[in-house]
């Protein structure tokens, strides 16, 4: 038996490993666990040892002595770890090995896991999906994917439908903030605004010279809206939305980028979509002039990236006036649209979108944000805020 202890990736050899699993030692349930663990931005200096480790179980597969339900949990183990690669030329090549031994094994019989996101990285959005949704393997929680992205599988040449409104519900524009270099939007539904707004404006007032800030409101009760004094204030303009259906809490956070192409017409200058929620700690107008007209985004790159549609970070994105931006933002809205008017309406549908705007424009391109050191966080005790807004939902102010 093997040492076993906390991050055994780092630690043990393939075969010790899965021998331990096979003289039931080792419980896939932990190894699965670590082998999520082990690919998180704590352990990117173990690049070295992750490559190992995938070479020396692609050794197990080519040796043919482990069992049909060991040879699956090396599947299965393995392109969890390679996600820890990406980014780098041999992830690719990772994900056509691992194919290989899924074909040998028959890709029916192989985890859904693991099927689904192979099939995903190689374009077979149809396999993907069918995996995804079957998805059912060894797991000491479940694994969030999403299907509100399903339609998009359905075919490679799938393209959202185009608009036949601008928006799921009947947008009012209240109040136009002053001209500045960059506006930043922001969306949420009421209790949101009540809980963050205020906050927001104050960690943000310091750069009014150079930005202004949209506010997009989902669902006001007029009576709140208008005892804010904040928007009073000349940098700061809004408007409003009436939504009847779907996840209207999803849709809170969709209706800043649906918006977004207009917002940049009428105010004529870039735009920066926040969160409300997020801790601005630099001027976002420093990237007017960093980004050089290309479109900033948070690309995800070894946050546990367990499916390949989380890798554009929804919270903050720069875009700047220019004709590319607003086909991307164009694309993105569609998209949100098309599954949110489906019955798609999950959270994290913007990421979901995003993903699928990053990949139909990848002839554009990108500036990652992260690069720039340019901070992002969150505020602090995001679950009294959370309260404060229900009880606005359900109560009014």
């Amino acid at each position: 038996m093997s040492k076993i202890t906390a991050n055994i990736l780092l630690q043990c050899t393939a075969e010790e490993i899965y021998a331990d699993v096979k003289a039931g030692y080792l419980s896939p349930q932990i190894l699965f666990r670590d082998a999520r663990e082990v690919i998180r931005p704590k352990f990117d200096s173990h690049d070295d040892v992750l490559e190992k480790f995938l070479s020396d179980s692609f050794s197990l597969l080519d040796n043919c002595v482990e069992t049909k339900e060991i040879k699956k949990l090396i599947i299965e183990v393995s392109v969890l770890v390679n996600a820890g690669l990406y980014g780098k030329s041999v992830c690719l090549d990772n994900i056509l090995k691992i194919d290989n031994f899924l074909r040998k094994e028959e890709r029916c019989s192989s985890s859904c896991f693991s099927g689904g996101v192979i099939s995903y990285v190689l374009g077979d959005y149809k396999t993907a999906e069918k995996k995804f949704m079957e998805f059912d393997c060894i797991k000491p929680e479940k694994i969030l994917y999403h299907q509100t992205a399903a339609p998009a599988f359905r075919d490679r040449s799938y393209c959202p439908q185009p608009r036949s409104t601008d928006s799921a519900g009947e947008i009012k524009w209240c109040k136009k903030a002053e001209p500045k270099n960059i506006t930043v939007l922001v969306s949420c539904d009421i209790g949101y605004f009540v809980a963050y707004g205020k906050n927001y404006i104050d960690t943000i007032k310091k750069y009014n010279s150079d930005l202004n800030v949209h506010f997009h409101i989902i669902n006001p009760i007029e009576d709140i809206v208008s005892q804010a004094d904040f928007l009073t204030q000349t940098w700061i303009g809004y408007s409003t939305e009436k939504v009847d259906y779907g996840n209207v809490k999803t849709y809170s956070s969709l209706a800043r980028y649906i918006i977004a192409p207009s917002v940049i017409e009428r105010y004529g200058n870039s735009v920066f979509i926040s969160d409300i929620d997020l801790l601005v700690e630099k001027n976002p107008h420093f990237l007017s002039s960093s980004c050089r007209n290309l479109i900033g985004l948070y690309i995800g790159r070894k946050k546990a990236r367990y499916f390949p549609w989380t890798a554009i970070k929804a919270g903050a994105g720069f875009y700047p006036n220019e004709q590319k931006s607003i086909a991307f933002l164009k694309t993105v809205g569609d998209f949100m649209l098309d599954m949110y008017s489906a019955g798609n309406d999950g959270w994290m549908l913007d990421q979901v979108a995003l993903e699928f705007s990053f990949r139909l424009h990848s002839n554009l391109e990108y500036l990652d944000l992260k690069n720039l050191d340019y901070p992002i966080g969150q505020v602090k005790n995001r679950g009294g805020m959370r309260r404060i807004a229900s009880d606005v939902i359900r109560n009014g102010l």
